[in-house]
């Protein structure tokens, strides 16, 4: 998942790797389904208490929001042919560290309500090897692409710090 972030999409086997992952008229389970393309039926969706906000600008949101609709005996399905067009990113275009924070925040608090200490850790190692890798990645391009990559890479620092410092959980904000 890491590799086919947005940015790494300059890529071309990158940006073709995720263009194969969607085949065409195609109706398949999922493990969960973005937000921005969510629909669920209004009883179901009250049944489980709709989306915690605790994961204000996650995708833990989505995910824990599927895992409760599974308990109930719900399936996410992709639905193929079924269009959706999203601005992606236009919400965190303005402070890409407040959202990345909230985002590895949410994640890890997701991780905790679901299962425990030692995965927390493992996704705090993950987060912290990823961002460390992504940094000097973004900070080479935004040599060339000014704009948003600098930004990108000091966002990631910045939480590279908050998670070995133990500051992330408290950093968050949550809405």
């Amino acid at each position: 998942k890491t590799l086919e972030s947005k940015y790494m999409e300059i890529f071309p086997w990158v940006k073709k790797r995720k263009q194969k992952r969607l085949e065409v008229n195609t109706v398949k389970e999922v493990g969960w389904i973005g937000g921005a393309c969510l629909m669920a039926r209004s009883g179901p969706y009250l049944t489980v208490g709709g989306i915690d906000k605790a994961y204000f600008m996650s995708y833990a949101d989505m995910v824990d929001l599927a895992k409760k609709f599974k308990n109930i005996g719900y399936k996410s399905v992709l639905y193929a042919p079924a269009s959706v067009v999203h601005a992606g990113g236009k919400s965190s275009v303005r402070d890409r560290d407040a959202v990345l924070r909230t985002s590895y925040a949410g994640t890890i608090h997701y991780y905790k309500e679901h299962y425990g200490f030692f995965t927390v850790l493992a996704a705090k190692a993950v987060y912290v090897t990823t961002s460390s890798v992504k940094v000097p990645i973004a900070f080479l391009i935004s040599l060339f692409k000014h704009d948003p990559y600098r930004a990108i890479a000091k966002a990631h620092a910045k939480n590279v710090l908050r998670v070995l410092t133990g500051t992330l959980e408290q950093a968050h904000e949550y809405k």
